[in-house]
């Protein structure tokens, strides 16, 4: 019987890209007034050093200062800097492609070669050989999910899970990047498919946590509005007529903008609107809506996970499709409707029936 992972798969999966930047040595700069300052010297002028300064782990500014406002300056070795970005990669996430494997065992052979002699050279292996030892599963067919690695042979089995923690990873993802409306409709489109997985029971705490959140933000600028449309206005009296005719009919544009994006959302059942602190038809639904979704997330946080689970009853489906009983496969198929997996996994299922049920006519053809 032939295997196949769902194509759905690769919809729901965002890529798991990362960029490893190289390092540079980061010194301590100790001033007489008590300050102290993480960064390297740019260039050295005589009487000042200027200095490139660390303010935030994504944020660089320059500085100017003079030598003699300096007490000291603790020099970070050049493989420690280099260390911290290996470090970074371990432990490895899940979802890795053979591409990002590679990248990650490049950079990590630079380092080893780079410094052969550092004390972090043997922590570096160890890093090194995990990743080696991982990305041969990748090559080989398998997928890391869970934390787990899952060799080829394995993925059809578990390929509702495997497609539920794609999606779930994806919806993290967007909440890491702060991207909530778009989480909050990912978590929309997710639920058609996975209503009772593990993933999602997973994620139910935190969607009425980013619920809460963007409910709140829209609370707050529906409380605001009025003080805005009349700090609006008050701006507006102060203009010359002409500036006044433009900004107006500038105005008269957005909300026309505003209001033909919010008709075109609210046509879509269940769909968690756009908000802009001008437009409050938007928000006043958004916190009705907001408030229906928390008291519905909260029933469902109380329910007890399904018996057996989604998961479960697919890799009976698969196990009973490949044993090519008609009748238990029949039953195996109703009992994943049931279980409300999506149209497409259901597909899959009813696909892989044919296909064994083929294969054991054909087999009884030759052996007639």
């Amino acid at each position: 019987m032939k295997s196949g992972i769902l194509r759905k798969s690769a919809a729901w999966c965002a890529a798991a890209f990362l960029a490893i930047q190289p390092a540079h040595a980061s010194d301590t700069f100790h001033l007489k007034d008590g300050s102290i300052l993480e960064g390297r010297i740019l260039e050295d002028r005589g009487e000042s050093y200027l200095l490139e300064i660390q303010v935030t782990p994504s944020i660089k500014d320059e500085r100017l200062v003079a030598k003699e406002d300096i007490d000291r300056i603790e020099r970070e070795e050049p493989d420690a800097a280099a260390f911290a970005a290996i470090r970074e990669l371990d432990p490895i996430p899940d979802l890795l492609g053979e591409g990002e494997y590679e990248t990650r065992i490049t950079a990590i052979r630079e380092f080893i070669a780079e410094h052969p002699d550092s004390g972090y050279a043997t922590e570096a292996r160890e890093i090194l050989d995990s990743h080696l030892a991982e990305a041969e599963v990748i090559a080989a067919g398998g997928i890391k999910i869970g934390g787990e690695l899952l060799a080829p042979e394995d993925r059809l089995a578990n390929a509702y899970y495997i497609d539920s923690r794609i999606a779930e990873t994806a919806i993290r993802r967007l909440i890491h990047e702060s991207s909530m409306l778009s989480a909050l409709r990912r978590f929309r489109e997710f639920e058609e498919d996975f209503t009772d997985s593990e993933a999602w029971h997973s994620l139910l705490p935190l969607m009425r946590q980013v619920t809460t959140s963007h409910r709140n933000t829209a609370r707050r600028m529906l409380d605001e509005y009025d003080d805005l449309i009349a700090a609006q206005e008050s701006g507006l009296s102060r203009m010359s007529r002409e500036e006044r005719r433009s900004a107006t009919n500038a105005i008269a544009d957005r909300q026309q903008a505003l209001e033909n994006r919010h008709e075109e959302e609210r046509g879509r059942q269940g769909y968690w609107l756009s908000i802009n602190p001008y437009y409050k038809p938007a928000l006043e639904e958004t916190v009705r809506f907001a408030d229906q979704e928390i008291n519905r997330l909260e029933s469902a946080a109380a329910r007890p996970p399904r018996e057996p689970s989604p998961s479960e009853i697919w890799r009976d489906a698969i196990e009973t499709i490949e044993r090519g009983d008609s009748a238990a496969t029949n039953a195996a198929i109703s009992a994943a409707r049931a279980a409300r997996m999506s149209d497409e996994h259901i597909q899959l299922l009813e696909n892989l029936a044919a296909e064994s049920q083929n294969a054991d006519k054909a087999q009884d053809g030759n052996d007639g």
